[in-house]
């Protein structure tokens, strides 16, 4: 007994007195989290895409992530980096007045203008980087104003106001509203103008309704580009069951897949992008998604290089192969790409600029989104027949190039093509029915050109796709009977994407990347940690963490060996403490390393064992040792 209180007092002193005074966030991950970035021309959007922070901290990091560090240009000055283009497009002084980038910051739905330069702006707390090309007169007043929208209770009336900035003799900023005449509304494809007194008379459905503001002046944009969601009438809490419903369809799909054997690319993608702690989920994913071994058209690449993104492994170096520089050995001069002929189908295009965009593969984007652009009728689908199907599948992969001459104007005319084709149960058809596989396709399609699927435009006669899809359903699981028998696989998949990309309100493709996996192949250590014991650790007792370490380099090495405790909360860590012992090992030799701490009775918690070369430089040199606390 005496034992046992003198090894807990020493572990409690242990505990304390080892307060960490360290970054430990290279093996935390409760800092990730997304941003929108978005650069707005004078005339047109050049980009739009959630980009996830892993080690950017400034505005400059994620802006170089995003567009590329070659598409921006500006100079080093004494506040920092000055943009002075970007993909191109720069600012010009003309009489009476002069443009430039501007620098706006969104949080919690609400824009304004930074109050410090992109080197210098911090991304914690940043929903949206907004570069936007603004205009000021010579007296440095803005010319370009952020908009504002209110609107009536009943929904029928939309007033359009700027929030107009200028500088006393002092410098000292002064804000004013004005309502805005002539501005442009888009609401489901319709647009409507302001009148004098900034407003728009306008009958709306009860919902969801996605407003874009916008007003072009003769030489510059008078308004930031912006969209507003808004809610109309007593449907809201509806809509918002609809929420609910599908996290519930996620959850159980996710359930039914855990018996699964085998998950195709989209089944990995979709387990990934649902998962609430991926660390773990990346173990389930590696050991049941499989390669395609028969590479006979670049759909099978690009198929294999998603699916390896989304399981954690690099896609450029599975098993020896580089799947991502094959796949981009396969275009040709048009563009397209092909093993031998499919790149007739626009859909083979489409995947392989999918695929190779989240590998941030190095081809011909402009070529591939050319010919994938040619291949589009004048009615706004895709391909030698009309197919629903072939044109949600393009614009999935169109949706990451706005910046594109043409793209924007394809995907309007792609959206208004399916739009006249759903029927009145919010359905599509193939062949004369409705389709639940093809109503899928068209979800992920419109989510990631930015369209909201449950919004009041999509809905028919009170129903939604997410109705429609929610008639397949058979216990835990989907089912489509028909003259060929009953499918269950093929269209379970189907849901369950584009389910997830409802859930989450954006598109996995754009979402995950291979700047966002960390690849637990890729790493060839020198030393090896070996756990002694194999048993999890309990809450509220004690945790050791004893292993041996194994140096396998010709040199003595001094180590740093570290237990540590993480409290889990979903997707997030948080360094809860740990300990940690420092040694040298002989070259060749085996040491024993050993650390501990008590584990609290209640919370989430996981234990980590980690061999560094030192603080300073936090360098591992063994794969870790997780250990599960139940």
């Amino acid at each position: 007994m005496k034992k046992r209180l003198l090894s807990l007092l020493l572990i409690f002193a242990m505990v304390l007195s080892f307060t960490p005074v360290f970054d430990f966030n290279v093996y935390a991950d409760s800092d990730i989290h997304t941003v929108r970035v978005r650069v707005e021309g004078k005339d047109k959007t050049l980009f739009d895409k959630e980009v996830t922070v892993t080690d950017e901290v400034y505005g400059i990091d994620i802006l170089k992530k995003a567009v590329g560090e070659e598409n921006i240009e500006g100079t080093d000055g004494e506040y920092g980096f000055l943009i002075e283009g970007i993909f191109g497009e720069k600012g010009e002084n003309k009489e009476g007045y002069s443009t430039s980038w501007g620098l706006y910051v969104g949080k919690d739905g609400e824009l304004e203008s930074s109050p410090v330069g992109i080197s210098t702006l911090a991304l914690k707390g940043v929903d949206e980087l907004l570069l936007h090309i603004k205009a000021v007169d010579a007296s440095w007043n803005d010319l370009t104003c952020i908009p504002k929208l209110e609107v009536a209770e009943d929904g029928n009336k939309l007033t359009v106001k700027k929030i107009v900035v200028k500088y006393d003799e002092n410098w000292k900023p002064i804000k004013s509203e004005e309502k805005v005449e002539g501005a442009t509304l888009e609401i489901e494809g319709k647009k409507y103008t302001t009148d004098k007194n900034g407003e728009v008379e306008i009958s709306l459905e009860p919902g969801k309704h996605i407003v874009k503001v916008s007003k072009k002046g003769k030489n510059y944009p008078e308004l930031i580009r912006r969209s507003f969601e808004i809610k109309v009438g007593k449907e809201i809490s509806e809509s918002e069951t609809d929420e609910q419903k599908i996290e519930k369809e996620v959850e159980c799909l996710r359930d039914y897949y855990l018996n699964d054997k085998k998950f195709s690319f989209e089944e990995a993608m979709g387990y990934n992008y649902t998962s609430k702690n991926i660390e773990k989920d990346l173990d389930l994913i590696q050991s049941k998604f499989k390669v395609r071994e028969n590479l006979s058209s670049a759909t099978d690449y690009a198929a294999n290089i998603i699916g390896l993104i989304a399981s954690g492994i690099n896609p450029t170096n599975f098993k020896g192969q580089n799947y991502v520089k094959e796949l981009v050995k396969l275009q040709k001069e048009n563009g397209i790409f092909e093993v031998k002929n499919e790149g007739m189908y626009p859909t083979t295009t489409a995947w392989s600029i999918i695929a190779l965009d989240m590998a941030n593969a190095d081809y011909d984007v402009e070529k591939s989104v050319k010919a994938l652009l040619n291949q589009q009728k004048s009615n706004g689908s895709f391909g030698t027949i009309n197919s629903i199907d072939n044109t949600a599948m393009c614009i999935m992969a169109l949706g990451n190039h706005k910046n594109i001459s043409g793209v924007e104007e394809s995907i309007d005319k792609a959206v208004k093509y399916i739009k006249s084709q759903q029927t009145d149960n919010a359905a599509f058809k193939v062949s004369g029915s409705e389709n639940p596989y093809t109503t899928a396709a068209v979800i992920q399609g419109l989510i990631a050109v930015g369209e909201d699927p449950l919004s009041q435009y999509w809905i028919k006669n009170g129903k939604t796709m997410f109705d429609f899809l929610l008639s397949y359903k058979k216990g835990n699981h989907f089912e489509v009977k028909s003259e060929y028998g009953t499918d269950i696989d093929f269209i379970t998949q189907k849901v369950f994407v584009a389910l997830a990309d409802l859930y989450k309100g954006k598109s996995m493709y754009q979402r995950i990347s291979i700047d966002d996996t960390k690849f637990y192949e890729e790493a060839d250590y020198d030393f090896e940690l070996i756990r002694k014991e194999t048993s999890s650790f309990k809450k509220g007792r004690e945790a050791q963490l004893n292993v041996k370490v194994k140096n396998s380099t010709n040199v003595d090495k001094k180590v740093t060996y570290i237990v540590a405790l993480y409290k889990l909360n979903g997707n997030n860590k948080e360094l809860y403490t740990y300990t940690f012992m420092t040694k040298t090992i002989n070259a060749g030799a085996t040491e024993e390393f050993a650390g501990g701490f008590l584990i609290p009775n209640s919370g989430e918690f996981e234990v980590k064992g980690m061999l560094w070369d030192n603080f300073d430089n936090k360098t591992p040199l063994a794969k870790e040792i997780k250990v599960d606390v139940e």
